[in-house]
């Protein structure tokens, strides 16, 4: 599944490159055939190092990225379309500030599959990606069977998403809505032996 880091709320707007990355094996393919590991292990520190700079402005020049990394504008090029062949790397795009497309609320809804209806988790995952307002899925495990985070313009709209896309489903027991009040950009890339380097201005 890719990882993607979002803007937070306080209307800030970021252009950010997905990740495919080792997390869950089930849902992830694997670049020529690699296992994880083999996946992991063909990333090396600079590699990383270029990741983490696009993951947090993915409008960063050849140029900037070679400059932060030290390494040479030709030598940034080729380790970054080997990222993108490899699968790596899998798009680069724009994180929208959603306040101003009028959904000033996010939240994170947990959903519950009945027992009997385990083998339509990924169906109701489809279904439900299609639905308006979603911006992700996860399919987890634990007491939820799905991670739906909604983008919505009034709490009235929350609640008539969870009461017409969620508990209408005859596939679906319970659900839990917990509100966004804000978030945080964290760093998933932890090279081994971090360099110094020198990020962009």
């Amino acid at each position: 599944m890719p990882v993607t880091e979002t803007s937070s709320l306080n209307g800030s707007t970021l252009f950010l490159a997905t990740i495919s990355w080792p997390i869950q094996t089930s849902l992830l393919s694997y670049p020529h055939g690699m296992t994880p590991n083999e996946s992991a292990a063909a990333v090396d520190s600079i590699d990383r190092e270029i990741i983490e700079l696009l993951l947090r402005d993915g409008r960063l020049s050849n140029r900037a990225v070679a400059d932060a990394v030290s390494i040479a504008e030709s030598t940034c090029h080729a380790r970054l379309r080997n990222l993108i062949e490899q699968g790596v790397i899998k798009s680069f795009h724009a994180c929208v500030d959603l306040a101003a497309l009028g959904r000033p609320i996010q939240a994170v809804v947990f959903v519950r599959v009945r027992p009997q209806h385990r083998g339509q988790v990924v169906d109701e995952a489809r279904r439900l990606v299609g639905a308006d307002g979603v911006l992700d899925i996860i399919i987890v495990t634990g007491p939820y069977d799905l991670l739906v985070r909604v983008a919505v313009a009034s709490p009235a709209a929350l609640q008539n998403f969870v009461f017409q896309e969620l508990d209408a489903s005859p596939a679906i027991v319970a659900t839990e809505t917990h509100v966004m009040t804000d978030n945080y950009l964290g760093s998933m890339m932890s090279p081994a032996a971090p360099r110094s380097r020198r990020l962009p201005s």
